[in-house]
């Protein structure tokens, strides 16, 4: 600091105590204010330090930043105030400044609103230059609130650099070097208000000046009800709302103007005014309420509501207009407006105790989607004479599903009253959803007219039907289907509900679509799959139905009245384990969980009944843990050589089902064999297949084995083991079989067959290959010659493969008339993959009349119970159609069809499923060619399952005059995956029927 001139530290007005601190004064944080000691003007010149802050100064060069002599991090915020005058004065040099430096604020406290952006002034004066110059100014705004002890730093300038404190504070630069060191702060809070102090420091002088902010909210003020209409001797209440004031001091007081005298006050009694309620942004609210019980005589008096607070110049006023009337009242659509339909009601209106007698009342009716109101009846009290017995005849209106009852009445008081009786005769179809309205004209009242408002609904209550069981014969191990069907029901918005007696069911019940019927009400099915336990015999399941919101339930019930467990048959026990041939033999079994009690036992030797044997049944028994019978049959006999390996067998005949289980004799001293073992278990065409039997305890050890199918010998893959000896002197051995299952196999039988001189008869064990069946793939039809000439022979044939069994069923037709069977050929092979193939083939003369004609093969294969069609439109040469130059397959159809309609021959009807994929929810369509029959001569009804379908049938007569076609298009539920469709033609001679099994995708 050498080579600077002295400067004398002088000021003339501060705004505070502080004097300048010493230069080694540490900075206060915020929060904090300084402590300062005093400095005379003229004690001590910046330019001369002590030893240790020249040390200091020196420690602190080698982190200072260029230009500067102090670290960067010795910033205006970071110092002592005399540590940066002292900046100040190195950075700014020799400057000449007048003799006094002075800070000028308000005098007064600056009131300001709360979130405005403000500006507190400081000028500066007491320099001689035009303009500052900012690298020898600095300037630090300090805030001391009420409730601070100290003061906090709210913003900094120093050589340039501006340190704001608080979000958004700022100072102009260019103000500042006109001497305006003005503080701008936006969105000014509450918290905010409070003492600011402007500290300048121009090299080598400081000064400094405070200023007072106060922070206020003018309030926002409402009077509700500005017009107030009471009743007679009614009470309300007047609120004169004052919100978001700061700050928290405001009068509020009511006066009264009377029209009629000079009183001008308000009992005190019949005000409130409750506390004052902070809000979260540090404003205010407050009400007071002013009560009001007027009398007629009180009628236009005006009340006024005074609000005092430090933002309003004056006082606010603001009035409410009493108005005191005594109108009708009111009551309006007594009764029930939800009506059944048509069953007749009516409903109940009354205006009472109105003055004076003038009243006029009109009824209008608004129908559902309609645009405009009509006008059904009006009455005016000036017109009706006043009826003192409140007797008074229907009047008729324009709508002829009401009639009014309405007069005027004469009250003891000098009011008057009208009843009014409204009939109604409800129709869903026009009244639901209608809007009835009634508008009243007094002048008494406020709105005029007035006018009430009232949705008739009409609701038709819901009929079930009763409930219908899947099956005759309830079984515990097998769920039954409770379905009832909900008709006749409007609107389509129903609540099921399934219950056990009281008790609601665990099984969540299926619900079809709501569909509308062909008189606008509504029906739909509900089904209920459980499970039934014995407990559950003579309760009762009940079907509960009831409109969205209606509390009336419609219900109907089905009982169980018996339910049967099959019995339970335990494996045959044989006492002795290792029986032998002249000795007693006890087989036992055990028949459990079975209801109701009644069954038949019986023993089987072969194919024959035990009839000389001793046979010995315990009565049934009740478990009462269980509600189940339970009960133990044994047969006692001597067996002969020739039992050995033949299989006894108890059967236990419980409601028309039959139960077995058999138990194969095996006598000491004589050969026994296992059953027939196959690898792998999971048989498959083509797949090699081995099937292992062992034999065992036989001596000698010459044996013979054979293996069979059928009544057919097997040699090839066939082989025998040498036997061998165990350790009791017998022998053993085992016997194979190999093989590649082919389409030939299915659902045949194949056996092993083991003789020995002890035996009197061959043993046998027998097993079925479980192959699985497979419907055929089939080709499209083709015709040799393609475009055949009239009366050369055609022949059309597809080819059929990849199926087992063999067992199929060919017909082949023109349009619906079936071709002779006599000339189709079938003829099956098996193929590499073993499974069988086909070509099958039909032959015919064409004629002319045959051009255009479509033939149609049909393919049953009754394993898969499947049928599929390919159709043909045969071309004759030279002939021209309407249905262009088709000559090859026009469309195919893939169904199944039920066991019934694959057994039986061609019939007078015949369904078939022209949808191809069907599914749920979308359009099916099933068409029946009826043969030898006309639409006129017949009645067509089509069901599913045990409902008729009422929509979507369509029948046409053939051209040909061979029968007529009837078809029905519908949408399957989700329930219908495997559902029955059933068509019913009836004469006046007979009638017959066909059905089909629907299976969707």
């Amino acid at each position: 600091m050498t080579g600077l001139s002295l400067y004398k530290v002088h000021a003339t007005r501060r705004a505070s105590s502080d004097p300048i601190p010493r230069l080694h004064a540490p900075r206060p944080s915020w929060g904090q204010g300084y402590q300062r000691e005093k400095v005379k003007a003229n004690q001590r010149p910046f330019a001369i330090q002590t030893r240790s802050a020249q040390a200091r100064g020196r420690r602190s060069r080698a982190t200072a930043a260029p230009g500067l002599g102090r670290p960067r991090a010795m910033a205006w915020a970071g110092g002592s105030a005399g540590q940066r005058c002292l900046l100040l004065l190195g950075l700014g040099g020799l400057l000449q400044l007048a003799e006094t430096l002075q800070v000028l604020m308000g005098s007064t406290p600056q009131i300001v609103s709360l979130n405005d952006n403000i500006s507190i002034p400081c000028k500066i004066s007491g320099y001689s230059t035009a303009e500052l110059d900012l690298k020898n100014v600095g300037v630090t705004w300090y805030l001391k609130t009420p409730r601070a002890d100290q003061k906090e730093e709210v913003f900094t300038f120093l050589i340039g650099d501006h340190t704001p404190h608080r979000n958004g504070a700022s100072m102009s630069d260019s103000d500042l070097r006109r001497g305006n060191a003005a503080l701008s702060l936006p969105q000014i809070q509450f918290k905010e208000a409070g003492t600011y102090t402007c500290q300048v420091t121009v090299t080598p002088f400081d000064a400094q000046g405070t200023a007072v902010l106060e922070v206020v909210a003018q309030p926002t003020v409402s009077l509700s009800p500005k017009e107030v209409t009471i009743e007679s001797d009614k009470e309300k209440t007047l609120s004169c709302e004052v919100n978001k004031f700061y700050p928290n001091s405001v009068d509020i007081k009511w006066m009264k103007i009377s029209k009629n005298n000079q009183d001008s006050s308000v009992t005190a009694e019949d005000i409130c005014t409750g506390a004052s309620v902070e809000n979260e942004d540090g404003t205010f609210n407050v009400t007071s309420k002013l009560r009001l019980q007027p009398s007629l005589q009180d009628n236009g008096n005006v009340y006024r509501c005074i609000v005092s607070h430090k933002t309003f110049s004056a006082k606010l006023l603001l009035n409410s207009i009493l108005t005191v009337t005594v109108p009708p009242t009111i009551m309006v659509f007594i009764g029930n407006v939800e009506m059944k339909h048509l069953e007749d009601t009516s409903l109940y209106c009354q205006f009472s105790g109105f003055r004076p007698k003038p009243i006029t009342v009109a009824f209008f009716l608004k129908k559902y989607l309609q645009k405009e109101k009509e006008k059904i009846y009006c009455w005016n009290s000036e017109k009706d004479d006043i009826q003192q017995d409140g007797e008074s005849a229907a009047l008729l209106t324009k709508s002829k599903n009401f009639q009014f009852q309405i007069y005027l009445k004469s009250l003891d008081n000098g009011t008057y009253e009208v009843p009014c009786i409204i009939h109604i005769s409800p129709n869903v179809h026009e009244l639901d959803k209608a809007e009835l309205s009634l508008e009243i004209i007094h002048e008494a009242l406020q709105q005029h007219p007035a006018i009430e408002t009232t949705t008739l609904k009409v609701i038709a209550m819901p009929v079930l039907d009763p409930i219908l069981c899947s099956t005759d014969v309830p079984r515990p191990d097998e769920p039954i289907t409770l379905t009832c069907r909900i008709h006749s029901f409007y609107p389509e918005t129903i609540e099921l509900a399934w219950y056990k007696d009281d008790d609601g069911v665990p099984e969540k019940p299926f619900i079809s679509d709501v569909t509308s019927g062909p008189h606008g009400l509504f029906f739909c099915t509900s089904s209920l799959i459980l499970r039934l336990a014995v407990e559950d015999i003579g309760r009762r399941f009940i079907c509960k139905a009831k409109l969205k919101g209606s509390h009336q339930y419609k219900e109907s019930s089905w009982e169980l009245e018996n339910l049967i467990f099959i019995p339970k048959v335990s494996n045959i026990v044989c006492e002795p384990s290792i029986p032998e041939s002249g000795k007693a033999v006890t087989l036992s079994c055990q028949v459990t969980d079975y209801h109701p009690a009644q069954c038949q036992v019986r023993w089987m030797r072969g194919f024959e009944e035990l009839t000389e044997a001793a046979i010995k049944t315990q009565d049934p028994q009740l478990d009462t843990a269980t509600n189940l019978y339970h009960r133990v049959s044994q047969v006692t006999f001597t067996p002969e050589p020739e039992d050995h390996a033949v299989e006894f067998t108890i059967e236990v005949i419980h409601c028309n089902r039959t139960t077995k289980k058999s138990y194969p004799l095996m006598l000491k001293d004589f050969p026994r064999i296992t059953s027939i073992v196959l690898s792998p278990n999971d048989v498959e065409y083509g797949k090699p297949l081995s099937l292992t039997c062992e034999i065992m305890d036989f001596f000698p050890n010459d044996i013979q084995v054979q293996w069979f199918q059928e009544k057919d010998v097997i040699k090839e893959g066939s082989s025998v083991q040498e036997p061998k000896q165990d350790n009791r002197g017998l022998f053993y051995t085992s016997s194979g079989l190999q093989l590649i299952p082919s389409a030939q196999d299915y659902g045949r039988k194949i056996g092993i067959m083991v003789m020995h001189k002890t035996l009197t008869k061959p043993i046998t064990k027998n097993v079925y290959l479980k192959l699985p069946a497979k419907s055929p793939a089939i080709s499209e039809i083709r015709a040799t010659p393609a475009s055949p000439q009239v009366n050369e022979t055609v022949c059309l044939e597809v080819s059929i493969s990849d199926f087992a069994p063999e067992n199929i069923k060919v017909a082949w037709y023109k349009d619906w008339l079936e071709l002779p069977k006599d000339n189709h050929n079938i003829d099956t092979h098996i193929g590499k993959n073993h499974l069988c193939f086909s070509t099958l083939k039909t032959q015919f003369t064409a004629n002319a009349s045959d051009n255009g004609k479509t033939f149609r093969c049909e393919v049953i294969h009754p394993a898969t119970n499947s049928c599929t069609d390919k159709t043909f439109i045969l071309k004759l040469d030279d002939f021209s159609t309407s249905t262009g130059d088709i000559s090859t397959l026009t469309g195919n159809q893939n169904h199944t069809l039920s066991p019934r309609l694959i057994n039986q021959e061609i019939n007078t009807l015949k369904i078939e499923c022209i949808t191809s994929n069907p599914k749920a929810g979308e359009d099916v369509t099933l068409r029946c060619f009826v043969h030898a029959w006309t639409m006129e001569s017949t009645y067509v009804s089509w069901f599913k399952g045990k409902y008729p379908i009422e929509d979507g049938i369509e029948n046409t007569d053939c051209e040909d005059e061979s029968g007529f076609i009837t078809s029905v298009t519908f949408k399957p539920e989700e329930q219908d995956k495997e559902c029955k469709i059933r068509c019913e033609v009836s004469t006046d001679e007979e009638s017959f029927e066909d059905s089909y099994i629907l299976k969707l995708a």
